[in-house]
């Protein structure tokens, strides 16, 4: 009997091979993640725009953020609202999904404990001095500034450390800018779109002002994880392919 044209196991085998090992590494390059229930931890902060509390509700535009990343990707976010410090340390201990905002360089000495994996930027920030706005300043004529607690003032920590410059810290936004303002500080180190929200709800718009000759920090904000890098590459999928939604909240929250 002819076998001419037959088929073989391992035939069927070869033949069927090339298009095995594509479905293969085809799957291992896609990002597909199964939708989850997740927690991020988040600060106690009233830091408009980006984010705040209302009747203990988070709010702003890092959680419509995060709502419109979950919506897209069918996942369940609950956030752990923490004062700053606490976070970290819940945070550096793995209890918690992910972290928002985050950056690299906050409480960087302890990033060594355990790795820290971030999404691409999401938004970008910069953190500066609020003074006086009749009032000439550099960094050799501040005494004494203020910021919140648990923020670090980065580029004025050598000033401080060689006592060169004083450092105050306050549970509130609002109550460093009022120091300011009563001239009981040089300056305020702080967010420069959260010191002007705040100073449009004071109704002193124009009594402080950030002075960009000042040393300042102009960086990003970034989604974190102990736990989830491969969420997180989702995450950066999300940041492009729905970047025209993510601008219309950028705009609607004049960021």
């Amino acid at each position: 009997m002819s076998v001419t044209g037959f088929l073989t196991p391992l035939k069927i085998a070869a033949r069927w091979r090339p298009i095995l090992c594509f479905i293969f590494f085809a799957a291992l390059l896609s990002n597909n993640v199964q939708a989850g229930s997740y927690t991020i931890g988040v600060e106690r902060l009233n830091y408009q725009p980006y984010f705040y509390f209302d009747d203990h509700q988070y709010l702003g535009f890092s959680r419509d953020l995060l709502d419109l990343y979950a919506r897209h990707y069918q996942h369940q976010f609950k956030y752990e609202v923490l004062p700053v410090k606490r976070l970290y340390n819940v945070f550096f201990k793995s209890k918690l999904d992910f972290k928002f905002p985050d950056n690299a360089y906050w409480q960087a000495s302890r990033r060594t404990e355990i790795p820290v994996y971030y999404s691409k930027p999401v938004v970008d920030y910069i953190d500066g001095i609020m003074v006086l706005a009749d009032r000439e300043q550099s960094s050799q004529t501040l005494n004494h500034i203020g910021t919140v607690s648990g923020f670090t003032p980065w580029p004025y920590m050598g000033m401080i450390k060689e006592k060169k410059i004083k450092l105050t810290e306050h549970f509130t936004i609002k109550g460093i800018i009022r120091q300011v303002v009563r001239q009981r500080l040089d300056g305020a180190y702080l967010n420069v779109e959260v010191a002007k929200y705040q100073l449009r709800l004071l109704g002193k718009e124009e009594v402080l002002r950030f002075d960009r000759d000042l040393p300042h920090v102009d960086d990003h904000y970034y989604l974190s994880s102990t736990k989830h890098p491969e969420v997180l590459k989702e995450f950066n999928e999300f940041l492009v392919k729905y970047k025209n939604e993510i601008d219309a909240l950028k705009r609607q929250y004049q960021l």
